[in-house]
């Protein structure tokens, strides 16, 4: 008779590791300010929920005990948590608002917060934000970020990343979608829901480009448009809108409504029906017949009918200080309206070596007056 021997492997699973609660300190505005890190271990899926209890909260991870400062995940005192999920698929959901800042890091994670700073890191992620103001930033990948009832941020994927579309739906309240990270040239309409590389956007009511030549158009709503750097295209479209542009030549359009246009530099300005208003700084801005009130550093104008009545803010000219205004070469008087036979360059000279009340040199400023 043969024996048979029967071999019983024993597999021996190693434990999850548990993540770990520490403590840090830093000082804002000279005022010591504590915070809760919770750090998972690498290698590790989280499953990680946070809600309050009592000042503090419970922190706890389905994958293994927490560890640390807060024993048996119990945090007792109310300071702000910042949660790290290092690697891997993991969900982190928050309860009670109690989630300062989370980072998804490498893998498809799920995160959910009442309020505060959602990074989803590399990977297809989801971003869920609760009643309080978010700011999420999705991270490479093909992310959906959903943004809540309140006024939330939310940021499209960083330069360098694949071009995948993503799904951005702010929710209710006066949300924002953001290309700030670009470095080439984004494309988004408001009205027909579309971002650059395919990127949905949903129930967004303000945008931000980047750093190239942008396009950005808006909708029927009340739309705050800010072109960033480069040399934008900026529309309006209906609605009071805020158009807003720091540097580069760009062309910006206000559209119907009574929209504000605040400017840096060179740009082509037209403000379309409706009363606006144009604040302009630095550079030559042209100004189309359509703009009805506009301001600079010191300069203001007011634009009706054909005519210009230009004075300068007396709250910014002191006296004894000279001012001479021009208009296509010719002295003009300040206060007085003057008729414009387009195009024509208003210009406004200070006497060298004004200052302002605070003591900074003036300077003068030019208009160019187009039909």
């Amino acid at each position: 008779m043969k024996r048979l021997t029967v071999l019983f492997l024993l597999l021996l699973v190693a434990p999850a590791q548990a993540g770990t609660v520490e403590v840090r300190t830093h000082l804002d505005h000279g005022v010591e300010v504590r915070t809760y890190v919770f750090t998972a271990a690498p290698g590790e899926v989280n499953q990680v929920t946070v809600e309050p209890v009592g000042e503090g909260f419970r922190l706890v991870d389905a994958g293994a005990p927490v560890t640390g400062a807060c024993p048996e995940g119990l945090c007792p005192e109310a300071y702000r948590l910042v949660v790290d999920l290092s690697d891997g698929d993991d969900t982190a959901i928050d309860r009670g608002g109690r989630i300062g800042e989370v980072s998804g890091g490498h893998g498809n994670d799920r995160l959910e917060s009442d309020g505060g700073r959602m990074n989803g890191g590399e990977g297809d992620d989801t971003l869920i934000g609760g009643p309080g103001n978010n700011l999420l930033d999705g991270g490479p990948g093909q992310d959906a970020l959903y943004g809540g009832p309140s006024n939330d941020g939310l940021l499209a994927d960083g330069e360098g990343a694949a071009p995948v579309a993503d799904l951005i739906d702010g929710g209710g309240g006066q949300d924002t979608a953001t290309y700030t990270q670009r470095a080439t040239p984004v494309r988004i309409e408001l009205a027909r829901d579309l971002g650059p590389e395919g990127d949905t956007l949903t129930s967004i009511e303000h945008a931000t480009g980047g750093r190239a030549d942008d396009v950005l158009i808006g909708d029927d709503a009340a739309n705050n448009l800010d072109g960033a750097g480069g040399d934008d295209r900026i529309e309006g479209r209906g609605g009071d809108d805020y158009l807003e542009e720091d540097s580069g030549r760009d062309d910006v359009r206000g559209g119907a409504g009574d929209d504000r246009l605040e400017l840096v530099g060179a740009h082509e300005v037209r403000c379309g029906s409706g009363l606006d208003r144009v604040n302009a700084i630095g550079g030559v801005v042209r100004l189309h017949a359509d703009c009805e009130r506009a301001r600079g550093g010191g300069p203001v104008l007011r634009l009706t009918g054909g005519t210009v009545t230009p004075r300068w803010d007396a709250r910014r000219y002191p006296h004894g200080c000279r001012l001479r205004i021009t208009l296509g070469g010719t002295p003009i008087t300040a206060g007085r309206p003057t008729r414009v036979r387009h195009p024509a360059t208003l210009r406004f000279t200070l006497a060298r070596g004004c200052r302002d009340v605070s003591g900074e040199p003036m300077h003068g400023q030019s208009f160019r007056l187009v039909r």
